[in-house]
């Protein structure tokens, strides 16, 4: 976790005391710690680097001198990984079977992003959770893989995490159980079509959740059909297209459920039956077809939380997105 973020999350429980750390089911910032997969054009089993080439990331430089090389201008992985481990204080590079990834914690730059085949869209291979939890999101295979968004205007100029936008990716999951009664999610997302298209014979996506319980997100009408935490679906939809950038709020507890878009209220119920029982995906369902097409900029999700916490995390989240 970045020194940058520490502080941030200081001053909310400073000024707002909640205390965010035993609320924190999982959280996830594609700026606070993303494993970026390098990707080499031609299926090229070396690196085309010269003398001085750089790799920058959150203020720290990893430089390509000829003599860290046998051959710079076919550099391998492993060189590679060795020059960025000892450049970098915090941040670590792997070689994993030639190829290498990237913990990334900031937008990355430098001459060498090219070479590297980090330069557009590097693939993610796991999504770090925040909280403290471990509840890291991963995905070994390149082809579900998502990609990482340097920067996007939609989403205040930060970094986030979009889909292949193949109709065929199934995202990012994790092995733990999601075992709760009461939850409270944020999340700062965009679709990409609203209505949502045709996906698997399914014309909706399935943005988080279990194989018992998930976001429909948006439905073939527009609408969302939210089942997250239920086992009974509810359906709404916002005046807001899903297509802008928006933050995107949860409550789901045994005797109240409620959805927003942007503080918008959706669903409001007193009726729910939790139904949590089995493994979490962020934007899929677990070995289904509902791939979930869009970006997102953070997710965050909570136990319950007061009004006050309510209020504070709303806030926190509108104005880093500038909602």
């Amino acid at each position: 976790m970045s020194s940058s973020y520490r502080a941030v999350r200081r001053s909310w429980v400073r000024r707002e005391r909640i205390p965010h750390r035993l609320r924190s089911l999982a959280w996830y910032r594609p700026d606070q710690g993303v494993t970026l997969r390098a990707t080499r054009a031609s299926g090229a089993e070396t690196y085309v680097l010269s003398d001085g080439m750089t790799l920058t990331q959150s203020g720290e430089t990893a430089t390509f001198n000829t003599a860290d090389f046998v051959d710079i201008g076919a550099a391998t992985a492993a060189e590679v990984v060795a020059v960025i481990n000892t450049d970098w204080a915090t941040n670590s590079a792997t070689d994993t079977t030639g190829d290498f990834t990237v913990t990334g914690r900031g937008v990355i730059g430098g001459t060498g992003r090219s070479a590297l085949g980090l330069s557009v869209n590097p693939f993610v291979t796991q999504c770090d959770d925040l909280s403290g939890n471990v509840l890291h999101m991963v995905q070994a295979t390149a082809a579900d893989q998502v990609v990482w968004i340097t920067r996007d205007a939609g989403f205040n100029n930060l970094p986030l995490l979009a889909s292949q936008e193949t109709g065929l990716t199934r995202f990012m999951d994790n092995g733990d159980t999601l075992a709760v009664a009461d939850v409270h999610m944020f999340a700062a997302v965009a679709a990409d079509n609203d209505p949502g298209l045709d996906v698997g014979g399914v014309d909706t996506g399935h943005f988080v959740g279990s194989s018992s319980g998930f976001s429909s997100y948006p439905f073939s009408t527009g609408s969302i059909n939210e089942t997250f935490g239920t086992s009974a679906g509810k359906n709404g939809n916002p005046t807001l297209a899903l297509t802008t950038p928006h933050r995107y709020e949860l409550v789901s507890a045994p005797s109240d459920f409620r959805n927003f878009v942007n503080d918008e209220s959706i669903v409001d119920t007193g009726t729910n039956t939790v139904s949590f029982d089995s493994d979490t995906a962020l934007f899929r369902t677990k070995g289904g077809d509902f791939s979930w097409l869009g970006r997102i900029g953070e997710t965050a999700i909570m136990r319950a939380l007061t009004f006050t916490e309510r209020l504070a995390m709303t806030a926190y989240q509108t104005a880093r997105f500038r909602f």
